[in-house]
């Protein structure tokens, strides 16, 4: 869809939801914080992979003698801009954590320590390939990239755990509702 028609697109669908409302007419789903939330920790588990793979990358890079510099260059900017990224997430969903269920608000306390480490992480392994881009074989250059994919491991797995009980939850939910629901209904 071109950009000039998805707000007039937005519109017209807030518009259609709020007249079904109104008019008493009920939709299979409403669209909540809770549900904003889980897509946020989804997109954020699916960021922390990313970086698990970037960071892979960068291991590779640091045990490759032929690499180059613009190579170690470019998989760091790449990290830093994902890790940038995630942190506005982190930072919107902690805004938004007092009004969340219990489990979100655990997700996003567990997540944001890792995502700092993340961040420290790949600061330190920036500011060595500044200072250091004749010896980018060197083990603490090499240490920074195995913490990162570490902490970005910890990460998706902590979000990917959190994730399943929301399914959990969401699965809860559907069946207390189907067992209120009077037969033939």
């Amino acid at each position: 869809m071109k950009m000039k028609y998805a707000l007039p697109a937005a519109t017209l669908l807030v518009s259609w939801s709020f007249c079904l409302a109104q008019a008493g007419v009920r939709t299979p789903h409403t669209f909540t914080l809770a549900d904003e939330t889980t897509q946020r920790l989804e997109h954020l588990q699916a960021s922390a992979a990313f970086v698990q793979e970037e960071a892979g990358e960068l291991i590779e890079a640091v045990q490759d003698p032929t690499m180059d510099a613009a190579g170690h260059q470019l998989i760091l900017n790449t990290l830093k801009e994902r890790i940038n990224e995630m942190g506005r997430e982190a930072g919107i969903l902690n805004e938004e954590r007092k009004d969340l269920p219990r489990w979100e608000r655990n997700a996003i306390v567990r997540t944001i320590p890792l995502l700092k480490d993340a961040a420290a992480e790949t600061t330190h392994a920036l500011d060595w390939f500044n200072a250091n881009k004749a010896d980018l074989w060197a083990p603490a250059y090499e240490g920074y990239a195995y913490r990162l994919r570490d902490d970005s491991t910890r990460m998706t797995q902590v979000l990917g755990d959190y994730l399943k009980l929301a399914k959990l939850h969401q699965e809860e939910h559907q069946v207390d509702n189907a067992l209120r629901t009077p037969a033939g209904k």
